[in-house]
């Protein structure tokens, strides 16, 4: 009688499994049909991604003896090839990055030298998974030249289909704290078609001879989870890993302003953080996503966030090169009149160009995967008063951002005005005035009651709180 075989299954089982069971990709009829896709994936994986499998199918058929493991059933030494195999990599591109800057820089083309700048907000992050749940996706194409144009951005509301179980109440937390988008709560998604059509818009800006997608460069706090996103898009539609490169944005950043400068004027990538942190952009006008102009959020937006990084870029950068800066592109709207206002003795001689665009609203035009849902139709409402202006007076309002905001006592916006505007958003934007109201954004009764003045207080108009002396009989 022939042995019976056995059910323990082996590592490629194990992949096969897992790719079955994921949340929100490809749905499998059987086990044989996942083996079927898995086939080419699996042959192409290197030794150390196949590790982790070969662990889970080891622990199923009871070996665990042989090798050491983490406390959640890793292998040691595989996670410790796997650490270094990333460190490694990073150090790879961060290299590419100075040879890139560096022949742009001997070929005297640097000022044409093309970045793409990438930023992505988040719904929720499931650590049990390493998988993010991405909300919204904005990517910049630019060069020192030309600045900022709008038909280089590329950005879309993202709907990732369903969250895991028990992660709505925190992914709408997130969201009510920071950018105000609607968590999704049905299986639509969108992922597959922004995955193509940001794939065709990197295209674009490729090298002509040059292999594979050009890099993206991030803020270093979410390299991480940008390139986790990609990675899981490319593996799941393309059947690849290995498509994308997000390079540190601060180390970018760093070499670049050496590089134009033609001597090392930051020493370390500190400074270039430093510059980034300080945001003195935050507030500019006009440069947010539509459904982020309607809100008084425009800070978490993430088209915004791109902009804003190569402003300052080209606001460090442009004038080693004799570039004059041009208001809308190199630096937001009216700037560069603040700027000769506030310092006219240090801008002699400097030229002031006016932007080239015609139409005041230059950042609208963008590629943007719109439905029919409420949740999207709330990007194309206009407002008659202006709210990106709006200043925190508390830096624990950007929990995620850091650094030090401006406080700009000169820009307020009566209640009434912003209780009009919200009004603008009705039909499909009633859902997001009740979330702001919820949110306290707004407050008819706010601000110091009429006819008051700082004698109806006299512990106020004097220093450290002291009473005045009474005086003398």
């Amino acid at each position: 009688m022939a042995p019976k075989k056995s059910s323990k299954p082996n590592a490629y089982i194990v992949f096969a499994q897992d790719l079955m069971n994921r949340q929100g990709g490809r749905k499998y009829n059987s086990l044989k049909e996942a083996c079927d896709v898995a086939g080419p994936i699996w042959a192409r994986m290197s030794r150390e991604e196949k590790e982790p499998y070969e662990v889970r199918a080891n622990i199923m058929r009871g070996d665990t003896h042989r090798r050491k493991l983490t406390t959640e059933g890793v292998d040691v030494e595989a996670f410790t090839s796997q650490e270094q195999e990333k460190i490694n990599a990073e150090e790879s591109a961060r290299e590419q990055m100075r040879a890139t800057i560096q022949i742009a820089q001997k070929d005297k083309v640097l000022d044409r030298e093309v970045f793409l700048l990438v930023h992505f907000n988040m719904f929720c992050y499931q650590a049990s998974t390493d998988r993010y749940w991405p909300a919204e996706v904005a990517v910049l194409a630019f060069n020192l030249r030309d600045g900022v144009l709008s038909e280089h951005i590329f950005h879309s509301i993202i709907k990732p289909g369903p969250l895991p179980i028990g992660y709505k109440s925190d992914a709408k937390l997130h969201s009510d704290q920071t950018h105000l988008l609607e968590v999704p709560f049905d299986r639509e998604s969108n992922a597959h078609v922004l995955y193509e059509s940001l794939k065709e818009f990197m295209q674009r800006h490729k090298k002509a001879g040059a292999k594979g997608l050009p890099a993206l460069y991030a803020d270093i706090k979410h390299v991480k989870m940008i390139q986790n996103i990609l990675d899981r898009w490319s593996l799941e539609y393309d059947y690849e890993t290995d498509l994308f490169k997000v390079i540190n944005l601060q180390a970018m950043f760093h070499v670049l302003r050496n590089t134009v400068a033609g001597e090392e004027v930051w020493h370390t990538p500190a400074f270039s953080e430093r510059e980034l942190e300080k945001d003195v952009f935050s507030y500019s006008p006009e440069i947010a996503c539509p459904f982020h102009a309607c809100t008084p959020r425009t800070l978490y937006c993430s088209q915004s966030i791109v902009i804003r990084y190569a402003f300052i870029i080209c606001d460090n950068c442009c004038s080693d090169l004799h570039i004059d800066l041009v208001s809308g592109q190199h630096v937001p709207l009216e700037s560069l009149a603040s700027k000769a206002t506030s310092a006219a003795s240090s801008m002699s001689g400097f030229t002031v160009q006016s932007s080239k665009r015609k139409n005041p609203n230059q950042y609208s035009e963008i590629s943007d995967f719109n439905s029919s849902s409420n949740a999207w139709e709330v990007a194309s409402c206009t407002s008659n008063y202006s709210i990106s202006t709006v200043v925190s007076q508390s830096e624990d309002d950007f929990p995620e951002l850091g650094g030090f905001k401006k406080k700009d006592s000169s820009s307020k916006i009566p209640p009434s005005s912003w209780v009009k505007n919200t009004q603008t958003l009705t039909g499909a934007g009633s859902g997001l005035n009740e979330r702001l109201k919820n949110l306290s954004l707004v407050s008819e009764n706010s601000g110091p009651s009429p006819g008051l003045s700082s004698s109806d207080f006299p512990a106020m108009s004097v220093g450290r709180g002291r009473r005045p002396k009474p005086k003398s009989q």
